[in-house]
C-alpha cells in the first residue's frame, strides 16, 4: 500500500496556485460554495436581470430578496412559497462565511 504525504501534495497545489495567480490573490477567490436549488434560482434571476448596472454580489442578491424578488419569483412560478422560507438565513450564512475567510 502506498502512502501519500497529504501535506506535501497540498503544499504543491498551493505553490501551483500562487505561481498561476500570484501572491496577492485572495484565498476567498478559490472557495467553492454550494447553495440550495431555490437560492441558486434567486441568484440566477439577479444575474440575468439586464436592468441591473451594479456588480452581482451576495449583498445585491440579498438586497433584491428584501426588495421583493422572492415574492416576484413565487408569482412567476420560479419558486414555491415553501422554498422562500430560510432563503434569507441561507444567504446570511454565506455572507458570514465569506467575511470569515477574508
Amino acid at each position: 500500500m502506498h502512502h501519500i504525504d497529504i501535506s506535501e501534495s497540498i503544499l504543491d497545489e498551493l505553490d501551483a496556485l500562487i505561481e498561476e495567480y500570484g501572491q496577492s490573490a485572495l484565498a476567498s477567490e478559490f472557495l467553492q460554495t454550494n447553495v440550495s436549488e431555490p437560492l441558486s434560482r434567486v441568484i440566477e434571476a439577479v444575474i440575468n436581470n439586464e436592468n441591473q448596472e451594479i456588480p452581482h454580489t451576495l449583498n445585491t442578491v440579498r438586497d433584491a430578496m428584501l426588495s421583493g424578488l422572492t415574492t416576484q419569483l413565487i408569482g412567476e412560478g420560479v419558486l414555491d412559497e415553501e422554498e422562500d422560507e430560510g432563503l434569507l438565513s441561507e444567504i446570511d450564512a454565506l455572507l458570514i462565511a465569506m467575511v470569515q475567510t477574508l
